[in-house]
């Protein structure tokens, strides 16, 4: 039988942490459209992963991933996002050309719960304010 090694050094773990309020940065952001399965199929969203800023949470529990809607009732939530990491007021009404990049890197308060998913518990940023 082959023998492989299997270098687990910088593997995260992806375990629940207890639910409360945790210091975490948004490492990625992808622009992507709701699935065929969704209430409104190939609407434009958001995919945000979260990280934890304590190496050792990171470490444990790796990123949380949350969606945000860009247009329909749910693109509020994505102007509290932008708000919470700019600082600007995005006023309701209009449309904006916006930089995802500018969330990069961007460090906020998160109210992390855990949810379970196909019988696992996981973590989910439900709210969020600024860090600074």
């Amino acid at each position: 039988m082959p023998r492989v090694t299997l270098n687990l050094t910088e593997a995260r773990s992806f375990e629940p942490v207890e639910p409360g309020v945790y210091t975490m940065s948004i490492a990625e952001v992808e622009p992507t459209v709701t699935g065929k399965n969704a209430k409104v199929p190939g609407q434009a969203m958001l995919n945000v992963s979260f990280r934890f800023v304590d190496p050792a949470l990171d470490q444990k529990a790796g990123s949380v991933l949350r969606s945000f809607m860009l247009e329909g009732k749910g693109s509020g939530f994505t102007r509290e996002l932008w708000k919470a990491c700019t600082g600007s007021e995005l006023p309701v009404g209009e449309s904006f050309d916006v930089d995802t990049d500018e969330l990069i890197g961007r460090t906020l308060h998160c109210s992390i719960v855990n949810e379970e998913y196909e019988g696992r518990l996981n973590n989910r940023v439900e709210k969020f304010t600024a860090a600074n």
